[in-house]
Parts: C-alpha cells; sequence; structure tokens
C-alpha cells in the first residue's frame, strides 16, 4: 500500500486529495493520501513515522521552512530555496524535490499558446506579488524565459534570496501604476483570494493593467479569484493554478514512484 499526503497548516482548500485518490483507482493501485494540518513543520518527522509515509508534498507556509528537516535535498530545489516534494525512503530518510517549476512553466506556456502572447519588448516584464515559496518557483521559471522580474512584498526590507537572484523587488506602495502599464506578465503567487476567504485579493491598482498583459492565479479554489475577476474586467487573459496544480502532482507521483 502506497502511504502519501499533503502536509500544511490550513488544507480546506486543497484538491490533492482527490487528484491522488482519482489515480490509484484509474491504475487500480491500493493508496492513501491524507491531510496532515500542522501548527509548526517540526512536527513532520513524528508524521513520518506515525503514519508510514512513503512520500508527501508540502504547502502554505512550510516550502521554505521545511529545508533544514530534510537529510538530501534535490540540486534544484536547493537552487530555489523551496521544497513541495519530498521522498521517505528507509522509513526516516527524507529528499526534497520541487515540482512546482513544472507546474508553473505548464500554466505560463499554456496562458502564451492559448494568448497568442507577445510581449511588446524582447525582454518580457515580470511582475510576482508575493515573496513566498511559491514565488520563489514562479522566478525561477520566468528567468529561463528571460523575463525582467520584480516581486513585491508587503514589507520594504530588502530580502537577501531576491538580491542574491539579480531580481527587482518593490513594496506594495511601491508598486506604481507605471509599472503594471508595462508588465506582460502578472502572477498572484500569495494565498490572498483562497477559499474560504475568497472575497481577498492583492492590494493594487487593477486599472492600470493592460489587455496585453497575461494575469495568472496560483489559486485554483475558488475557479475564478477575485484577483482574475478584476484583471478579467480590464480585457486581460487570466487563468488559474489548476494546471499548475496538475503538473505538478504528476512529477511527484514519478518521484514518489521512483523511490518507493
Amino acid at each position: 500500500m502506497i502511504r502519501l499526503g499533503l502536509v500544511g497548516r490550513k488544507l480546506g482548500h486543497s484538491y490533492s486529495r482527490f487528484l491522488f485518490t482519482e489515480k490509484f483507482a484509474a491504475l487500480g493501485i491500493e493508496g492513501e493520501y491524507a491531510m496532515y494540518e500542522l501548527e509548526n513543520i517540526k512536527e513532520v518527522r513524528d508524521i513520518v513515522r506515525q503514519h508510514r509515509l512513503n512520500g508527501f508534498n508540502v504547502t502554505i507556509p512550510y516550502k521554505e521552512s521545511i529545508i533544514p528537516l530534510l537529510d538530501r535535498i534535490d540540486p534544484k530545489a536547493r537552487a530555489i530555496g523551496a521544497v513541495n516534494t519530498v521522498s521517505v525512503s528507509d522509513d526516516t530518510t527524507l529528499t526534497g524535490y520541487n515540482t512546482d517549476i513544472d507546474g508553473f512553466d505548464a500554466l505560463l506556456n499554456s496562458a502564451i499558446a492559448k494568448h497568442w502572447y507577445r510581449p511588446r519588448k524582447s525582454t518580457p516584464s515580470a511582475v510576482i506579488l508575493g515573496t513566498g515559496g511559491a514565488a520563489k518557483s514562479v522566478a525561477y521559471v520566468l528567468s529561463l524565459h528571460n523575463a525582467d522580474i520584480t516581486l513585491i512584498s508587503r514589507s520594504t526590507s530588502p530580502l537577501g534570496w531576491i538580491k542574491k537572484a539579480g531580481y527587482k523587488q518593490a513594496s506594495y506602495s511601491e508598486l506604481t501604476d507605471s509599472i503594471l502599464y508595462h508588465t506582460d506578465i502578472i502572477v498572484n503567487a500569495t494565498p490572498l483570494g483562497m477559499y474560504p476567504d475568497t472575497d481577498a485579493a492583492p492590494p493594487i491598482n487593477y486599472d492600470a493593467i493592460q489587455p496585453h498583459s497575461i494575469a495568472l492565479d496560483l489559486i485554483y479554489n475558488p475557479q475564478e479569484t477575485k484577483f482574475m475577476k478584476l484583471c478579467l474586467a480590464h480585457g486581460v487573459y487570466t487563468a488559474n493554478g489548476m494546471r499548475m496544480l496538475e503538473v505538478q502532482a504528476e512529477e511527484a507521483w514519478k518521484i514518489w514512484n521512483d523511490t518507493t
């Protein structure tokens, strides 16, 4: 029997259990995918031992803080500084990976193809709302597309990983209409608007966003977030994070299938 799960603080929004339950049924495999809401990520090893997990996914807010608890980490995940997939070998050895990058790359490429996107200059501009683990994966993928990246945080204090990677950083108060007007790709990498707080949205001036832009929300529950609705009202192409969820889950399955 394959025992998998999802580790996070609040998991009421997640569809991961449904995805893997369907996969077990489709493949005729006896398996379980459980949800583990933890107040402290340091509890994760106890969960692994008690439930004899073969692997698990990691979500908000633990994609970064789980790294010191791992025994091994894939070089790409280490370079990004965020982990969303962990394999378990020899009962207790934890190895971290990042499959969010595969998921976001698929989401981005799908949006570009459907939008017939053409940046207005050789280097597309991108604004990422948020600076957490998900934002790190998004920035990594966008850098592969040679984007000029600005990450938006609630604080004006500089973050070392952003400076080290060569990205720009600004606070919400510093996010000018001019920046938004000239943005080709805007990504909501925050939990603002996620179920059950569906009336929330990142505090930006949506009137400044132009129809040439692509607006992507990593949230998939609800299917259309307030962020997406506000962007769509200005003629902007929008997409939610369901494609990202599905692809990252497939990549995680491959990892677990190779190591369990």
